[in-house]
């Protein structure tokens, strides 16, 4: 009888262990499916950012940490459109005249190799740092010529020469009304 009732028991364990394994391979399909559905949610975000960069836009902190977690080969070339960037945009802000900028424009761009297999990226980060810039107070300030800013300058030095000599003429006089004001209290 006992002998029946360990039968009974060993069939009851296998019964389990089967229904054990099952419960496993479940969880294990789940699990596979979900990371499955968050490869694809990664890859379908890595195609907008990629889409993003290739299109020279800049990305935010968010999309380049993601880029570094899940993309490094997209990441690295991400860093350097980003220093390209910021390349361009010093020398757009050192410019005196809107003809001044469209050299540097027209200078990186055509400082680029058509067979560069980067080419078209690099393109389009100048083009959107040069829109971008044009965009600003800054540049809407600029004069139109490189002429026009010389002459500008030209003019800022003669004002502030001129306020210069006028501080001049009248410090004397503050100076009499400094000592004035201070023999009246004394």
């Amino acid at each position: 009888m006992s002998l029946i009732l360990n039968i009974g028991n060993l069939v009851k364990d296998e019964n389990s262990k089967d229904k054990d394994n099952v419960k496993n391979k479940n969880i294990l399909t789940l699990a596979s499916k979900e990371s499955d559905l968050d490869d694809e949610k990664v890859q379908s975000k890595l195609a907008k950012i990629k889409a993003k960069l290739m299109s020279g836009k800049r990305l935010s902190r968010k999309e380049m940490e993601f880029l570094r977690q899940y993309d490094n080969e997209l990441y690295m070339l991400a860093l350097k459109m980003e220093r390209l960037r910021k390349t361009v945009e010093n020398q757009l802000k050192s410019c005196k005249s809107k003809e001044e900028v469209s050299i540097v424009i027209t200078r990186f761009l055509s400082g680029l190799n058509k067979n560069d297999p980067e080419f078209q990226i690099k393109a389009n980060t100048i083009n959107e740092a040069a829109k971008e810039f044009m965009k600003t107070d800054r540049y809407n300030n600029l004069p139109e010529t490189t002429q026009e800013a010389k002459k500008q300058k030209d003019n800022d030095k003669d004002t502030f020469t001129l306020s210069k000599d006028l501080k001049k003429e009248n410090e004397p006089w503050i100076e009499i009304n400094e000592f004035s004001y201070q023999e009246m209290y004394e």
